[in-house]
């Protein structure tokens, strides 16, 4: 009987053991959880931020280009009106 409750608290003294280390590493996957969740919320956060300057940019890639097509056009009037003048002292200077 002696030995069978020695075996008894080997065995019990093992789960314990068990128990412990199950406990430490369930310990570990939360800290884990918890470092990756920080670094899930951090990616998510440069995520935005990317997003909002690509959105400025865009915006003002836009305006830009408004901006040139704006100053295309009026240098063709300038080029239209520097032509009408030419044609005008070219008369002139016919008569």
């Amino acid at each position: 009987m002696a030995t069978t409750a020695a075996d008894g608290t080997q065995r019990a003294a093992a789960v314990a053991r068990s128990s412990a280390d199950a406990s430490a590493s369930v310990g570990s996957v939360a800290a884990a959880t918890e470092e990756l969740s920080t670094s899930i919320s951090e990616v998510m956060r440069q995520v935005e931020a990317s997003t909002q300057t690509a959105r400025q940019a865009t915006e003002a890639a836009e305006r830009t280009d408004t901006t040139v097509r704006g100053l295309s056009e009026a240098a063709a009037r300038i080029g239209d009106v520097v032509k009408l003048i030419g044609d005008i002292a070219g008369q002139t200077n016919l008569l």
